[in-house]
């Protein structure tokens, strides 16, 4: 909508309008993020599970994360944002390897409702 500034000093007075508009956010926006690389058995607590992360005041409102190997199959799946892949697939740790993960999910941010659909890849290294 239109706003305005007005700016004085002892001598004069200077207002000037525009008309702002708001652009929808999008996921590149940094509306997600999430690390390419992890080490599961890795001292770094930080870095032991794969999880993405969203901006400080959003609020996840339907989120799901899936990690695929290279041959296509779920290795991992979960609803809850807060939970992240530890490497292990059926008990077992992965060997390093590069995964797909895709992440299907809404988030209320900034007042509104954002979906978010996309896809990158993790690699597991030791």
């Amino acid at each position: 909508g239109p706003v305005w500034v007005e700016v004085s000093n002892i001598c004069e007075v200077v207002r000037d309008a525009a008309l702002v508009r708001l652009e929808p956010l999008s996921t590149e926006q940094g509306l997600l993020y999430a690390p390419n690389v992890f080490h599961p058995e890795g001292n770094e607590a930080l870095n032991q599970l794969f999880r993405v992360f969203f901006p400080s005041g959003a609020t996840v409102v339907r989120f799901k994360l899936e990690v695929y190997d290279r041959w296509g199959n779920l290795v991992f799946l979960t609803e809850d944002f807060s939970n992240g892949w530890n490497g292990y697939m059926q008990g077992k740790l992965m060997d390093p390897a590069v995964f797909v993960w895709h992440v299907d999910a809404a988030i209320d941010f900034c007042g509104r409702m954002l979906e978010i659909d996309k896809y990158g890849d993790i690699t597991i290294v030791r």
